[in-house]
């Protein structure tokens, strides 16, 4: 007959051999069981979509997608800046220039300058005042005669130099005609102030941009307009002429003048072309700046695949301040199809064209507090297995 102290010392060690069992079952458990039969819970995972750092704003699971006609998109180009102006520029040459001539002496003095920019220089001119003439003065350019006058006192006076005369390295020389038969007196100016004025010509009337339309928005277009707006920072004159041409086709013709204003303009959809479009803006005169130039479409009303998602302030405000960034990712169907889409977030144009299995974008200047909006318009068929919008 055993005893109770050996049965119970049996017992026992049955039960340390179980709970070792136990212990050894459950550490050897993937992590994402072990957690959910210990009661643990899964925050981090739920808020940071996996990635160590993130933050999910949300996500979605769209499936096969196929195209079909887009409804509104709008193509946001850069600014242009068109002008055709004169710039002047100064320069002083000498504060006093003594000339005389008589039987026995001359002073001649010369002056040298340099023109930096001699493909746009578009006038050049002497400035000077005149002190105690007699005689005719001459000022050669280069070696070439081409001033003779007799000049009266003048506070100002002005002499236009010959343009095609003028080289990168200039020397101007002044003197004094002769007495003549009257060789026992002197002939003689003195001139104050001498400077030269450089005009340049400043041309650039006419810029091109580009934007892209898919085939798929072609197929479907149903209207659209190019809007912009117009700053006029000098003109000559009342009016300047602005054309703009799409596809080299005249889109617009028109008078404009020294205001700022904002324009529309209905865009003829068989001007428009799948593929690459180019506008080109062009002017007369003036100078102006078209900026928020945008290009909007509308096709055939059509169901999309529509996502909101909403960012706390907080969250914006990290965004503005660069300490956190918007990446949307998508999880694409594994193969060496190409996927693509026109990817609308808050109407602003994100191209998906790739053959790999992910894609990610950084959308930060795109989105802002409060609710944003994402819309997939698909160019082929493919398969979205998941779309989501991350800060990290």
């Amino acid at each position: 007959m055993k005893k109770l102290g050996q049965s119970t010392s049996g017992v026992a060690a049955l039960v340390l051999v179980i709970g070792l069992f136990v212990v050894a079952y459950v550490l050897f458990l993937p992590v994402e069981e072990r957690r959910a039969l210990l009661g643990e819970g899964n925050a981090s995972s739920a808020s940071s979509g996996g990635a160590a750092g993130a933050k999910t704003l949300f996500i979605e699971y769209p499936g096969k997608l196929k195209p079909v006609a887009t409804a509104e998109l709008t193509h946001e180009i850069s600014p242009i800046n068109l002008f055709l102006k004169v710039e002047p520029k100064i320069e002083s040459l000498a504060n006093t220039l003594s000339i005389t001539k008589n039987l026995f002496s001359s002073s001649s003095p010369s002056i040298n300058f340099e023109v930096e920019d001699l493909s746009n220089l578009e006038k050049i001119s002497l400035y000077f005042s005149v002190q105690d003439p007699k005689g005719k003065l001459k000022i050669t350019l280069n070696g070439n005669d081409f001033y003779t006058e007799d000049l009266k006192n003048t506070d100002l006076k002005i002499v236009s130099l010959p343009v095609g005369l003028v080289k990168k390295n200039n020397e101007v020389k002044f003197s004094v005609s002769s007495p003549g038969a009257a060789f026992w007196a002197t002939n003689h100016y003195t001139l104050k102030d001498v400077s030269v004025k450089e005009e340049f010509e400043k041309i650039n009337s006419k810029e091109r941009r580009a934007f892209t339309i898919s085939e798929q928005e072609k197929q479907n277009l149903k209207q659209s307009e190019l809007e912009y707006f117009m700053y006029c920072n000098s003109l000559t004159g009342d009016y300047s002429q602005l054309k703009i041409y799409l596809n080299d086709k005249n889109l617009f013709t028109g008078l404009i003048n020294c205001a700022g204003t904002s324009n529309t303009i209905e865009i003829d959809t068989a001007k428009i072309k799948a593929g690459s479009n180019e506008l080109m803006f062009v002017i007369d005169q003036g100078d102006f700046l078209f900026s928020n130039i945008k290009v909007m479409t509308t096709s055939k009303e059509v169901s999309f695949p529509t996502y909101h998602f909403v960012i706390e302030n907080e969250d914006a405000k990290s965004i503005t301040d660069k300490k956190l960034k918007a990446y949307l990712n998508l999880e694409l169907e594994s193969n060496s199809k190409a996927k693509r889409a026109s990817i609308g977030v808050n109407n602003r144009e994100v191209l998906l064209d790739t053959t790999s299995g992910s894609f990610s974008r950084d959308i930060s200047s795109l989105v802002g507090e409060g609710d944003n909006i994402i819309k997939i318009i698909p160019n082929n068929e493919f398969n979205l297995k998941t779309l989501s919008v991350k800060l990290q």
